[in-house]
């Protein structure tokens, strides 16, 4: 990563590499170029950055997921920076829990002490934690 002189960094969380999941999950809406064009003046200007992704956004697919993987080594590649990729466990009565069916979501936990001892995760394919590994194997993160 890039040095500068108080080691500070800009934390940046586009959630995801498909814009289609971004535009439908994020409060504002940016474009993959514009976020490159944001990272590319970071580096210009020797601004150190981290990105975070997520798994498990509502309406999310297997290919979105896929586009994530692909977006972020680019950004990895082309930038050398911190990428960290965490996954969305809805909390219950949230709005996405109590909108399952709507969100395409299946939840794994179907009361508050199955969430609360993490047996169950969300399952809309495979889990969450394979998901995760697959993400940083994908990045050579292990």
């Amino acid at each position: 990563p890039y040095t500068t002189l108080f080691r500070s960094r800009i934390i940046i969380s586009p959630e995801s590499g498909s814009e289609k999941s971004r535009r439908i999950n994020k409060g504002f809406y940016y474009t993959n170029a514009q976020l490159e064009h944001s990272l590319d003046v970071c580096k210009e200007l020797k601004i150190n950055f981290e990105l975070f992704f997520a798994s498990c956004l509502p309406g999310d697919t297997a290919e979105d997921f896929l586009r994530t993987l692909v977006f972020a080594r680019k950004i990895k590649t082309l930038h050398n920076c911190k990428i960290n990729m965490e996954t969305i466990i809805p909390d219950p009565c949230s709005p996405i829990y109590l909108n399952d069916k709507q969100t395409g979501m299946i939840m794994g936990n179907n009361d508050f002490g199955s969430f609360l001892s993490g047996k169950n995760n969300i399952s809309a394919w495979e889990t969450a934690e394979k998901r995760k590994k697959y993400f940083y194997a994908k990045l050579g993160l292990n």
